[in-house]
């Protein structure tokens, strides 16, 4: 083959690529923020149902770990336990329709101060959303 019909074989080739792409969509903003989950050494593993505003289960001992779910997706988050900043040590994303990401379930670890059962307090997560309208969502629970 000659070099004129490699190149018109080539702009094709590239023409058809670019063609057959298909471009994401932006983020979708936040819009949901709650805890999914309070886990410990004392009270195991506790589900918390939306609108929840205390764990049922007496938590405590050596760790405590927190679920949350935010829907959306957020740029800055915060989470902290009686005023200690909680350590975020897992995420996982949440799939929905045609295995698109609709938002993130995170795990946090509290900072507990014995494995005693004084291990009680505020949980509070706070997300801001990381494109239009920017907003600040937060939720809170009481962990017994």
């Amino acid at each position: 083959m000659n070099k004129k019909v490699l190149s018109i074989l080539l702009f094709f080739v590239v023409l058809f690529s670019i063609g057959s792409q298909s471009f994401a969509a932006s983020a979708p903003p936040l819009t949901s923020l709650r805890v999914t989950r309070v886990k410990s050494e004392k009270g195991g593993a506790e589900v918390i149902r939306e609108n929840q505003l205390s764990t049922k289960r007496d938590h405590g001992g050596s760790y405590i770990y927190v679920t949350t779910e935010e829907i959306g997706y957020s740029s800055q988050r915060y989470a902290k336990f009686d005023n200690q900043e909680a350590e975020l040590i897992d995420s996982k994303s949440i799939v929905g329709n045609n295995n698109i990401v609709i938002g993130w379930e995170r795990t946090w670890k509290l900072f507990v101060y014995s494995n005693d059962n004084s291990n009680q307090g505020d949980f509070t997560y706070k997300a801001i959303s990381a494109n239009y309208p920017w907003n600040t969502m937060s939720t809170s629970i009481f962990i017994k």
